[in-house]
C-alpha cells in the first residue's frame, strides 16, 4: 500500500510533486522564501505543509531538493524568522500551569490553547529544534498522551 499520496495507479507520481516543487520555487524567486501563506496560494501552502508531515518519510532526493532551495522544515516561522517569542509565551504558560498543578498535563478543560500546544509539542517530538526540546524535558513534558 503506497502511504504517500502522491502516488498514483502504483507509481510514483513525479509531474505533480515537480509541477507544486516549480510553483515553490517560483514562489521564493518573487518573494525571497519558500514560506507561503494561505492568502497568497491556498494550494501551495497545504502542499508546503504537507511536505513538512512527510519530512522523515518522502523519497530522499524530494528532501534533497527542499534543502536545496533553503526549505523551512519548521512551521513556527513568522516573517522568516522563527518565531521564539511566541514559542517562549506558550511555554511560559506551561511552566505556569506545572507550578500550579504540579506536572505538564494541561486539560482542554484547564486551558484549550494551552492543551493544544502541548498536543501539537508532542507531535513534533522529531522535528522539533533540539533547544525547544531540551527546555520541555527540563520541566519533564509528558511526551506520551496517556492521562
Amino acid at each position: 500500500f503506497p502511504w504517500d499520496a502522491d502516488y498514483r495507479g502504483g507509481q510514483r507520481d513525479d509531474g505533480r510533486w515537480d509541477a507544486m516543487f516549480g510553483k515553490l520555487v517560483q514562489h521564493k524567486r518573487e518573494h525571497g522564501d519558500c514560506r507561503v501563506k494561505e492568502s497568497q496560494d491556498t494550494k501551495l501552502a497545504q502542499w508546503v505543509r504537507k511536505q513538512r508531515t512527510l519530512k522523515n518519510t518522502m523519497p530522499a532526493d524530494r528532501k534533497e531538493r527542499l534543502n536545496a532551495i533553503e526549505f523551512p522544515w519548521d512551521a513556527d516561522y513568522r516573517g522568516g524568522q522563527r518565531d521564539d517569542g511566541r514559542w517562549d509565551a506558550m511555554f511560559g504558560k506551561l511552566v505556569q500551569h506545572k507550578r500550579e498543578h504540579g506536572d505538564c498535563r494541561v486539560k482542554e478543560s484547564q486551558d484549550t490553547k494551552l492543551a493544544q500546544w502541548v498536543r501539537k509539542q508532542r507531535t513534533l517530538k522529531n522535528t522539533m529544534p533540539a533547544d525547544r526540546k531540551e527546555r520541555l524535558n527540563a520541566i519533564e513534558f509528558p511526551w506520551d498522551a496517556d492521562y
